[in-house]
């Protein structure tokens, strides 16, 4: 009897203790919904999969699917789940995403700048350990390597030119189309990148984090896992709440934790009510990180990429092509371009 009890109390400290530290300083907040989001990403990417390579290459599609290169908002050095909010990445950026999830299925990571033949480097990459290795991802190409053992390649066997497949992804951004005018023929320019004259650098690597943060990842995690969807919404609204998130990034929070329909709605409830919403109901973050408050094109782009993530073709492609209409200045034009032919495609399968 007393252990029923014991065990009772344990799931209730357990159950209600995210909710009391939410009120607590904004780093303890927000590192615990971060733990959240990643929890709830990797939870329905790597369904099925069960060896760690299933698993990280599930996450590098995710990553590169979800991230986008724009030249005119720059760089920003904050965490990968503002890069995942944003929808914007650079291939260092694409990287930390993928070693961050990784680390959520007890898969080591490092995030390496290659220089090779320059002493400036011109592209990261991220290596997760399997199999007591470290072996090379790329999520900016959603690319691969097999080495001659038909393994996931290693530095060395990218050095060594010990290759004998590249593994393509599917491909959503531009560069990542045009990869062979980077690879070059055979290859030969993306191996340049890991020629010796200058090393390779590690610039971020998924280091031992503190009992303390173990133990509040721990509590997020498992509630999640017990408690699925309610504990998600339930500890969303008041996370919202407290933080005072603004209309869209609440869309954006819902759309990354899978609650597609949810932020569908919210992104129809913006788009329906703009220009009527004020620029003052937005944070700073979207000043911060887009540098400018969102309009209407935005709130359109992130709508019709919800309708792409459950695969309803039909309104994906419909809502694509009315951004076009609409908005054909856009500076979401590229990504649209490439969802929408992708919508298209899948439409036509069906017919």
């Amino acid at each position: 009897m007393r252990i029923i009890q014991i065990s009772f109390v344990a799931i209730i400290f357990l159950f209600l203790t995210p909710y009391f530290l939410l009120i607590g300083p904004d780093k303890l907040r927000d590192y615990l919904y971060r733990e959240l989001v990643y929890k709830v990403v990797i939870e329905n990417i790597i369904l099925e999969s069960d060896t760690d390579l299933e698993k990280s290459l599930k996450i590098q599609e995710w990553v590169h699917k979800n991230e986008y290169p724009f030249s005119q908002f720059g760089l920003i050095d904050e965490s990968a789940l503002t890069d995942f909010v944003r929808g914007i990445g650079y291939c260092d950026m694409l990287a930390k995403g993928v070693i961050n999830l990784a680390k959520k299925v007890d898969i080591a990571g490092r995030v390496t700048g290659l220089y090779g033949y320059d002493s400036i480097s011109h592209h990261s990459i991220a290596e997760l350990k399997i199999n007591n290795e470290y072996r090379i991802f790329d999520p900016y190409y959603n690319i691969t390597f097999r080495n001659k053992k038909n393994n996931i390649a290693t530095f060395d066997d990218l050095q060594d030119k010990n290759i004998i497949e590249i593994v393509h992804g599917e491909k959503f951004n531009d560069r990542a189309i045009r990869y062979r005018e980077f690879l070059g023929e055979n290859n030969n320019e993306y191996y340049r990148l890991f020629e010796p004259k200058y090393p390779s650098r590690i610039v971020a690597i998924t280091s031992p984090i503190s009992n303390l943060k173990k133990l509040l990842s721990f509590m997020v995690d498992k509630n999640y896992e017990i408690f699925g969807d309610y504990f998600l919404k339930s500890f969303e609204a008041l996370y919202f709440k407290i933080d005072k998130s603004d209309p869209l990034l609440i869309a954006r929070y819902k759309h990354l934790t899978f609650r597609f329909e949810d932020s569908i709605n919210d992104y129809t409830t913006l788009i329906e009510l703009y220009p009527d919403v004020n620029s003052s109901a937005f944070s700073t973050f979207w000043d911060t990180f887009i540098y400018q408050t969102p309009g209407i094109d935005t709130y359109m782009y992130f709508r019709a990429k919800a309708y792409w993530d459950i695969q309803d073709w039909a309104n994906c492609s419909l809502n694509f092509k009315k951004i076009f209409m609409e908005h054909p200045y856009t500076k979401w034009n590229r990504p649209v371009r490439l969802f929408l032919d992708d919508c298209n495609k899948r439409l036509a399968e069906y017919r």
